[in-house]
């Protein structure tokens, strides 16, 4: 059956294995993938892709013997990347034959296997564009390197961090703008990625371009931060959560995973956590160790309701190395050698709704985030949840979480007490919100966000039709 619209999506974040747009990048290509009315495509560019798209041995292949396309100069990694991007070259990947190399590198880390055979039908490309030394050259120069994308486009759709100049017949730009905290949390961010960043974000923000933002929250944060934007190329689509299921098993079990799974902390030398196989209860935080996710803050606050309760809670932390991190690491790797604190990282889908269906409940101390989709994740696993009082998380969690003041230490032990407490009282808030949670999470299913972007598009066409998509 022939399909109404056909969409390219850069899925090249999907290859960070456990950041927020790589998760949302993978989900919104599974959801396109099951709809009757999207051919969906995906577009792979950047440098660090070169890496890890090479696992594809007949696309590497195909790749370089395009290599010295423009000169001898090419040899010299730096002069190859721009003439890359200034020439850029559109491969289209046979993973027909070689899919699974593909899979393992970017979708598995996410999608459930059952997913693999419908995406594994669908059109992949690479691109040798890459959008930072294209940004560079268009803030610097006059000159301003466009991308190719495959012909007979009906929608490209990119994220925000990255600028791409696109040069298609027909084809409506989308940015897919999930937060705007390069500009308004400078101090919580990587200097030189949020400057990269912030730049991009202006210039999706100055260019006609249609943006649909992860929360109402953002789409609000964006008219304020660039009031002359028109409100028509705006709209709101939350992403899309990956289906999780209670699992409840023996803490055998969860010893296992917390052994599996536990890294080393001073990036040197390898030590092992000290697991006492007593009863075990404990928090669970998920989210990557940065300045912007407060974990200093919850720490103090665990520590201190360990010392005033006498309860032998541990505090599990699943996540990867982010930026800023040694300090965060210092502390938790004091904790970690007294076996009351865990790193884990690498977590498989099904050892993370073990360890969520399992745990008293999960904390989310975040200062600011774009949207946020550990707690809904919990939510699913029937695990209650404590979360900072911010407007994002207010706009999509609405009652099914326990909020706190993130600047607050003794409001973050205040709000673990009640939710650890042993009274009934405490006892029914946790039912409540469990009970919450789960009708909560149905808001972000595929099946409720589809038709929203299916809409989107229609009305999209229809503006085409008429003449006038961009205001």
């Amino acid at each position: 059956m022939q399909k109404k619209y056909k969409v390219t999506f850069d899925a090249s974040f999907a290859f960070t294995p456990t950041a927020g747009l790589s998760q949302e990048a993978r989900f919104i290509v599974s959801m396109f993938s099951e709809s009757s009315l999207i051919q969906i495509s995906c577009l792979f560019m950047n440098l660090h892709l070169n890496r890890a798209a090479r696992s594809a041995e007949e696309f590497i292949q195909s790749y370089s013997e395009h290599n010295s396309y423009v000169g001898w100069w090419t040899r010299f990694s730096i002069f190859q990347v721009i003439a890359r991007t200034f020439f850029p070259r559109l491969y289209k990947l046979d993973c027909h034959t070689s899919f699974n190399p593909l899979w393992r590198s970017s979708f598995s880390y996410s999608l459930p296997s059952n997913k693999m055979e419908s995406l594994s039908n669908l059109d992949y490309f690479f691109s040798t564009y890459n959008p930072a030394i294209a940004l560079e050259f268009q803030d610097r120069t006059i000159f301003s390197p466009s991308a190719k994308i495959p012909e007979d486009t009906d929608f490209f759709i990119t994220h925000a961090q990255k600028h791409i100049n696109v040069k298609a017949k027909n084809c409506i730009l989308i940015t897919r703008y999930v937060d705007s905290l390069p500009i308004r949390c400078v101090d919580t961010a990587d200097r030189p990625l949020s400057l990269l960043l912030f730049r991009s974000y202006v210039k999706h923000i100055r260019s006609k371009r249609i943006i649909v933002c992860a929360s109402e929250t953002e789409k609000n944060m964006l008219t304020h931060i660039e009031p002359r934007i028109h409100e028509r190329n705006l709209f709101t689509i939350y992403p899309p959560i990956q289906e999780f299921k209670n699992h409840r098993i023996p803490q055998s079990g969860i010893f296992r995973i917390l052994q599996n799974h536990s890294r080393a902390f001073d990036y040197t030398t390898s030590t092992e956590t000290p697991i006492n196989k007593s009863a075990l209860t404990y928090l669970i935080a998920i989210s990557t160790i940065e300045p912007r996710k407060n974990y200093l803050s919850m720490i103090q606050a665990w520590k201190k309701f360990r010392e005033f309760s006498q309860k032998d809670i541990k505090l599990v932390i699943v996540g990867k190395y982010g930026w800023g991190n040694k300090k965060i690491m210092r502390i938790i790797k004091q904790h970690v050698q007294l076996g009351n604190i865990f790193h884990l990282t690498d977590v498989p889908k099904k050892d993370l709704e073990i360890l969520l269906s399992c745990a008293e409940a999960s904390i989310f101390t975040s200062l600011d985030e774009g949207f946020g989709c550990a707690p809904l994740e919990a939510m699913s696993c029937k695990c209650p949840t404590i979360s900072s009082d911010i407007p994002t998380h207010r706009e999509v969690y609405g009652d099914a979480t326990l909020y706190f003041d993130p600047y607050s230490i003794n409001d973050i032990v205040k709000k673990i007490e009640i939710i650890l407490d042993s009274s009934k009282k405490s006892k029914i808030l946790r039912e409540n919100l469990i009970k919450k949670g789960l009708e909560r999470v149905k808001r972000y299913s595929p099946e409720t966000l589809l038709p929203q972007w299916e809409k989107l598009f229609d009305e999209l066409k229809k503006r085409k039709e008429q003449g006038k998509i961009y205001y």
